[in-house]
């Protein structure tokens, strides 16, 4: 830089050679394509991590619905089980209802007819 001698003004910029004006201009030129092709490498950063994270959403939402699927399952495994536990309670009830008491003793005979009874009475019927 030099100054102009006690002018007070800005100082200005003496170029030295004829290659400084071509340096310029190619650096001008070169420095265009660097702010483009660092645009275009930022661009294509970001289009990477968005596919990356529009993958990991992806894979979320997958595993969200795969355990959804297997909460149903178990669900259903458990209603299956409720009522197989149902069944085998009336399944026992039923064969204390039909059961011969003849045969039996006289405090098995008792025995018996109060859990016949308990059962009728679950069942709002009378004993």
């Amino acid at each position: 830089w030099k100054t102009l001698s006690g002018s007070g003004k800005q100082p200005m910029k003496v170029r030295n050679s004829s290659t400084n004006i071509v340096d310029d201009f190619f650096g001008e030129s070169q420095n265009g394509r660097t702010r483009k092709a660092g645009k275009e490498d930022r661009a294509a950063k970001y289009e990477h991590l968005f596919d990356a994270e529009a993958k990991k959403i992806s894979l979320k939402e997958r595993m969200v619905h795969v355990q959804e699927e297997v909460l149903a399952q178990q669900r259903q495994l458990m209603q299956f089980q409720i009522q197989e536990a149902q069944a085998a309670r009336e399944d026992h009830k039923e064969r204390i209802m039909t059961m011969e008491l003849a045969n039996l003793s006289a405090e098995a005979r008792a025995y018996w007819k109060r859990r016949q009874a308990e059962i009728l009475k679950r069942r709002n019927w009378t004993a």
